[in-house]
């Protein structure tokens, strides 16, 4: 479906859970990093994923859709990924909806919680 990805997880028996989580280091986070340019098919393919609904921590609401976690229950969206799809995308106007995001979710405090 997305062609060759990065793995969240592997086992070392050829097993892997394909998914990524709002918390840094993150799949979605690797160019920032510094492992992998942005402009990286096999990273283009696994940003693809992630922001999708084959990745089990993507949620889309009605103000909303990113990447949350397990650790605040599903269904929560992470700013922290808004903020870092916005930092690793190669395009102006994906940049601009990022940012236009984060401050419309703010309930008009300009002020940023864990998740929403």
């Amino acid at each position: 479906m997305f062609g060759s990805v990065y793995a969240f997880e592997v086992d070392g028996f050829g097993n892997s859970y394909l998914m990524d989580d709002a918390n840094l280091p993150s799949l979605l986070s690797l160019p920032w990093l510094g492992f992998v340019d942005a402009s990286s098919e096999i990273y283009k393919n696994t940003r693809a994923m992630i922001l999708s609904e084959n990745n089990p921590f993507f949620f889309e609401g009605t103000a909303a859709c990113g990447v949350g976690g397990p650790h605040v229950g599903l269904g929560f969206i992470w700013p922290m990924s808004i903020a870092m799809r916005a930092l690793t995308s190669t395009s102006d106007d994906e940049i601009i909806e990022c940012l236009q995001l984060l401050k419309d979710t703010t309930a008009g405090t300009l002020f940023m919680r864990e998740s929403f």
